[in-house]
């Protein structure tokens, strides 16, 4: 386990402290706030000037990927919503910054023909029994729900 060595250090370990109080277990969160207490050591800043500015100077020199300084911003953020609660801190310098954008999802788009190639697919595997039919026959029919750019002229066809 490695302590934290900065000015606010104290402070850092009270706040573990509550959380573990809470039930929350330190293991994440001490890592999290690591690098904040090295750069604070660092810069040999104390608390009274860290500034939002400070904050996005940190992330900036931050190097890691966008979900793990999220991440330790989410922690620096808790941390300063306990000094706030705590007295320390009228507001948190924390509360404007917004977290970087993460690896969003591109979810895979078929083209109009690729969709006709599947609603046709899906056709031929109607089932044309009574025990089957309704299913089968919701799903060919929810298709378009998910696939919003069929035509609905393939729907002519039944």
């Amino acid at each position: 386990m490695k302590l934290f060595e900065s000015a606010l250090a104290p402070k850092l370990e009270a706040y573990i402290a509550y959380r573990q109080t809470l039930g929350y277990t330190d293991k994440n969160l001490r890592s999290l706030l690591l690098p904040f207490d090295q750069y604070l050591k660092g810069k040999k800043a104390d608390c009274y000037s860290l500034e939002p500015s400070f904050f996005l100077e940190l992330r900036a020199k931050l190097k890691a990927k966008p979900h793990t300084v999220n991440g330790i911003v989410s922690a620096l953020r808790g941390f300063f919503r306990f000094l706030v609660r705590q007295g320390g801190y009228e507001e948190n310098p924390l509360q404007d910054i917004p977290p970087y954008t993460e690896g969003a999802y591109i979810p895979f788009v078929f083209s109009p023909e690729d969709t006709e190639q599947l609603l046709k697919a899906i056709e031929k595997k109607l089932r044309k029994t009574e025990q089957y039919f309704l299913k089968d026959l919701a799903v060919y029919l929810a298709t378009p729900a998910l696939y919003p750019q069929i035509s609905s002229t393939h729907y002519r066809h039944l």
